[in-house]
């Protein structure tokens, strides 16, 4: 499951939580807001990385593990930025 999935998940939860406790439901109303803009900043990020033709990194567990194409044991390649170049 993708983190924007995942956050857009949480978010419902909290909704639904909101709708039968109502001590705590401005909190959890707030809480909800936070998970969905969580989820539009994830997917906003990965609009750009695609555009710019960036892969994006695969995670485990929290951990980053970037693709390698070289041997096994072979650092990852660093991902390549565009660059921009001024007129003269």
């Amino acid at each position: 499951m993708n983190d924007a999935r995942r956050y857009r998940l949480n978010a419902a939860d909290c909704l639904s939580a909101a709708n039968t406790c109502h001590s705590d439901r401005s909190l959890l109303l707030s809480i909800a807001g936070s998970w969905y803009a969580l989820a539009r900043q994830d997917e906003a990020t990965r609009d750009l990385l695609a555009s710019w033709g960036m892969a994006e990194p695969m995670t485990l567990n929290g951990l980053d593990h970037r693709p390698s194409s070289g041997p096994p044991g072979a650092p990852a390649p660093e991902p390549q930025r565009p660059t921009a170049t001024l007129p003269t």
